[in-house]
Formats: structure tokens, sequence, C-alpha cells
């Protein structure tokens, strides 16, 4: 399976091309610049000494069987609308979120909707929110993952892919019914940011306790 990652460049999806290409997977890092791309996939490979990871432009990256959405929410259907022919039917995992930065972080909707409720309706592809609590910081550490990736998708192929995806880099996935929960999601990561400013040093993670799955 070949993973695009549009954002790849950034610090959340180059830290995690490399978990999912350590896990074995084939990453295409995709960029406004096809330079930058394959600048980036060079310094991956060569950090984690494997020679699966590819680079070019967002296009390029877009033939990918997955494609994964690492990428500000601002600005973000200006990055997608010479995209979207080539996203039909695709399987696309949302990490984004449409964070309003400030002395307190928070989340704002777009015409009333989610990041993913938007995205869901604005792309042809089968969306799944996923690893939207999953901070870069965590990704790029050296230490085991252990934490509850919280996943929404009205299409069960898909969320069966991203499912396995997490589990591939260590995450425990936990599907979360009902759309209006990606609000609560969202609102989440602005938490957390909220609290590694408050607690210096801290990278918060989020973990459940007596869950049966």
């Amino acid at each position: 399976m070949i993973i695009g990652i549009l954002g790849g460049t950034g610090k959340q999806g180059s830290a995690l091309a490399k978990r999912f290409a350590m896990a074995g997977h084939h990453i295409f890092i995709g960029s406004r610049s096809a330079v930058k791309g394959a600048e980036m996939a060079d310094k991956l490979n060569k950090t984690i000494q494997v020679d699966t990871i590819a680079g070019g432009d967002n296009l390029d990256a877009c033939n990918a069987d997955v494609i994964v959405l690492a990428v500000p929410f601002k600005g973000i259907t200006n990055l997608l609308d010479p995209l979207l022919d080539h996203m039909e039917n695709k399987i696309i995992l949302d990490l984004t979120v449409n964070l309003i930065p400030g002395k307190f972080f928070k989340v704002a909707k777009e015409n009333n909707l989610s990041s993913y409720e938007f995205l869901r309706d604005y792309l042809p592809g089968n969306v799944v929110a996923c690893m939207k609590t999953i901070s870069s910081h965590i990704l790029d550490s050296d230490a085991a993952l252990n934490e509850v990736d919280f996943q929404i998708s009205t299409d069960e192929a898909a969320l069966a892919i991203a499912s396995k995806l997490s589990r591939d880099i260590g995450l425990q996935p936990v599907r979360v019914r009902g759309k209006f929960h990606a609000h609560t999601i969202e609102r989440m990561v602005a938490m957390a940011i909220q609290l590694n400013k408050e607690y210096k040093g801290s990278h918060i993670g989020y973990s459940l306790s007596n869950l049966i799955i």
C-alpha cells in the first residue's frame, strides 16, 4: 500500500511518514514544491535507513492508494481544488483541525461544520477523521505509541483501512459514532495545546481506561 501525505514536509506529516515507513509501508511525500517534497523524502530515508519514501508535489501524492491530509485547515480549499479530480474514490485520512490561536486556543467552524464534516462533504473520496489528537511531537519521538486514535467515518471500508494503519504504528483506533462528535475530538486538540502551554514540557496524548473492544 502506498500512502501519499499532503503536507508531508511539515512536522506532523514528516513524523507520520517515518512511522508508516518503519511499519513497512511505502510513502510519497507531497508538497507544493516538488523539490521540497523530494528533499524531505531523501532526508527521511537517510534518517531511518529505508528506501521506501519518495517525494514530489501534491498532485503526485494523490496517485497513492491512501491520501493523508496533514495540512493547516486555513486555505485548504485553495490547496485541494486543483487536486479534486485525482482524489475521487480515494481513501482520505483527515488530520486537520480548524484552530484559532490565541491566549486560549479555540476551534472554528466552517459553515457551522467541523473540519471533518466540511471535508467529507467537499471531497470526492471516502474521508476518515483520524489521528487528530496525535501531536507531531508524540509522532516524532523515539517512544512506542500507545495513545488512542479517535476515528469517525461513514464509510466502513475506509474506516477499516484507517484502523489498520493506526494499529500498524502502535495506536489504538477507537471508532466514535455520530458526526457531531467530530466537534468534540477537534476541541480535544485545542484543549491539549492549551494544557501543553500551561504545563511546560508537556506533550498531551489521550488514553482510555476500562474500554472493552
